[in-house]
């Protein structure tokens, strides 16, 4: 997460100084390197996190509209900007057209798939964000834009935080947004708040605020004890911190039912007599998400190896498993139940049996597991026509 974030605001940056300068040129006379330079920080910004695509949108918006007296003078260099910037996202487009266009699709039905309004999630992001960033810090960002808008300073910043900050919490009413997707907005308006006050009593109480933060997640989040508790605190109704406390449970619940058996398999006594030899003696483990297969991976026993079987993110282990010959082998597939599509999956694995459950302090959350057989190509293949990935 933080390397992509880096190399965003790092060229944001780099992008919002070289704006600001063409802001201040006077008389039409900015040269088309500037232009260029613009062009090329936003795309390589864009290549980072796709969380540029609103924030350059709307600061060229804002900086053609306070340059529209000089639009015809400096029409080739915005020309130059849009193609150098075109010609920096070139690597991102590559990729994209090798790889069936998987990350522009999944972040697509990622952000605008399956909208549902639920007022508790844009709630929930209303009050994240701040304990995240601190109340200070975002209470003085959202005060200099409303004294000093008229300023192209504070206009120029404002129209690149603001698109991604709206959208973000407009779709945090529809989707499960998580708070440090709105992030960026709050590092790149820092210089705002930074301006705001000279009085570093201000910057002393956000720091012993974060301190008193940090050191309250430390307590309850640090020690195995108190950390199992808490979905029972919360009225066995957890949320996201269910991630974080799911996982024990989840094995404990595993290894009641025997998840391993043969017996939940159809035709399990041939099975046993007929294994394929390319197939392993134990079924294979794999579950519908990505992250879903690290955590599994660490909390099992004998952390075993978990194959990602996650139609959206069709390029994650695909360098371990793009080889893997799995025809005719039974394998268990664990997860959220809201992450399986049987559309997806009838193709592709031939399904002896379904278990949907909740655990006990887990209730807001439906697991499934699935027991069955792959019917032909590697986990990398199976979405993905006949090419690897």
């Amino acid at each position: 997460m933080l390397l992509p974030d880096i190399g965003l605001i790092f060229f944001m940056s780099v992008f919002l100084l070289l704006v600001f300068c063409l802001a201040h040129t006077k008389d039409g006379k900015a040269g088309l390197g500037i232009f260029i330079l613009m062009g090329l920080s936003g795309g390589l910004a864009f290549c980072f996190k796709y969380h540029a695509a609103p924030m350059v949108s709307g600061s060229m918006l804002c900086l053609l509209w306070l340059r529209r007296v000089y639009f015809k003078k400096e029409f080739l260099g915005w020309i130059a900007s849009v193609i150098s910037g075109l010609f920096a996202i070139i690597p991102v487009i590559y990729w994209n057209s090798q790889h069936q266009w998987i990350s522009f699709f999944y972040q697509s039905h990622h952000g605008f798939g399956g909208l549902e309004f639920h007022f508790d999630w844009l709630l929930r992001i209303l009050i994240a964000v701040p304990l995240l960033a601190g109340p200070i810090l975002c209470f003085l960002i959202i005060r200099q834009f409303f004294n000093h808008w008229r300023n192209s300073l504070y206009f120029i910043l404002g129209s690149c935080i603001i698109p991604l900050s709206f959208l973000l919490l407009v779709l945090s009413a529809f989707k499960e947004v998580l708070p440090h997707w709105i992030m960026p907005c709050i590092w790149l308006g820092i210089p705002a708040a930074v301006l705001a006050v000279v009085d570093q009593r201000y910057w002393r109480w956000n720091f012993v605020y974060g301190g008193f933060v940090l050191l309250v997640l430390f307590i309850l989040l640090a020690p195995a004890k108190i950390r199992n508790q808490l979905p029972e605190w919360l009225g066995n109704e957890p949320g996201g911190l269910g991630q974080i406390t799911i996982w024990k449970p989840l094995v404990k619940h595993l290894e009641k039912i025997e998840y391993k058996s043969i017996t939940h398999f159809q035709h399990h006594q041939s099975d046993k007599l007929n294994q394929y030899e390319h197939c392993s003696e134990d079924p294979y483990i794999a579950s519908f998400r990505w992250f879903w297969v690290s955590q599994l991976a660490f909390n099992l026993p004998d952390q075993p190896t978990v194959l990602a079987f996650d139609p959206n993110h069709l390029s994650f282990y695909s360098f371990r498993d793009k080889n893997l010959n799995l025809n005719k082998c039974r394998v268990i597939i664990i997860g959220d139940k809201r992450s399986f599509n049987p559309k997806q999956f009838d193709n592709h694995i031939e399904i002896h049996k379904e278990s949907s459950f909740r655990l006990k302090h887990h209730q807001d959350q439906e697991l499934i597991i699935l027991w069955g057989k792959v019917t032909g190509k590697p986990p990398a293949e199976m979405w993905s026509g006949n090419k690897n990935i």
